[in-house]
């Protein structure tokens, strides 16, 4: 397999960078193939417009890092510090992103498509408007999270620590994921909770004429948006009723 960089002075191998210091270099618009950048300090880096194709990125160092516009392709990035990263429009797929720590990231408008996100921390990370589709985010860390507008299609949040997370209405595995953990052992509730992923073309008004006439899937919904009062959700049922 090819290793290089490649923009700027032109193609250079990229094989030895394991552990290097790049801290507030400029490498923007910069294309690393192949590169073994494991446990590299890239804080402070620019990196906007860059992009990474099958590197190896794991426990590397990018807190406060310039990622705009930045793109990632099968890449490994397990335990890697994104703290505070501005990331605005970033594309991410086939990430490998478990244990990372993305505290405070600026990931609005991102594309995380096929990401395994499983016990990252996105604490109070912006992800307002990013597509979050077909990934893993099991057992993540997103309290306080941003996510307003945020596509969530085909994304699990299995465990995932949700307190505090802002603005998820319209997350619709999100939604489920939060419902579900109140259902318990009570079969019907876990299948009313399934539909509102399963049925894309319910929205909220639809929903509240459900729970219209289902006095348990309602207490239900109360109880569980009562925990996420950020959520907006109890909102948009309200707005739905009044519709």
């Amino acid at each position: 397999m090819t290793t290089s960089i490649t923009g700027g002075a032109g193609a250079r191998p990229a094989a030895h960078l394991t552990d290097i210091d790049l801290r507030g270099a400029d490498l923007s618009g910069r294309t690393f193939t192949g590169a073994g950048l494991a446990g590299a300090d890239l804080r402070g880096a620019d990196l906007r417009g860059a992009r990474f194709e099958r590197c190896d990125l794991r426990l590397a160092d990018l807190r406060g890092a310039r990622l705009d516009e930045a793109s990632f392709a099968l890449v490994d990035a397990a335990c890697a510090l994104l703290g505070d990263v501005r990331a605005p429009g970033v594309s991410m797929w086939h990430v490998e992103l478990p244990e990372a720590d993305l505290a405070g990231a600026d990931l609005t408008e991102a594309r995380l498509r096929r990401c395994g996100l499983e016990r990252a921390d996105l604490t109070s990370t912006d992800l307002a408007g990013a597509h979050l589709v077909h990934s893993d985010c099991s057992d993540a860390v997103l309290r306080d999270a941003h996510l307003a507008r945020t596509t969530t299609l085909g994304t699990r949040f299995v465990g995932a620590d949700l307190a505090g997370a802002r603005a998820f209405a319209t997350c619709r595995e999100v939604v489920a994921e939060v419902l579900s953990r109140e259902t318990r052992d009570d079969t019907d509730l876990a299948m009313a909770c399934a539909a509102v992923v399963a049925d894309r073309r319910r929205c909220y008004a639809e929903w509240a004429a459900y729970l219209d006439d289902h006095p348990a899937a309602a207490d239900l919904a109360r109880r569980t948006f009562d925990r996420y009062p950020g959520s907006g959700c109890r909102e948009a049922l309200r707005d739905a009723r009044r519709s």
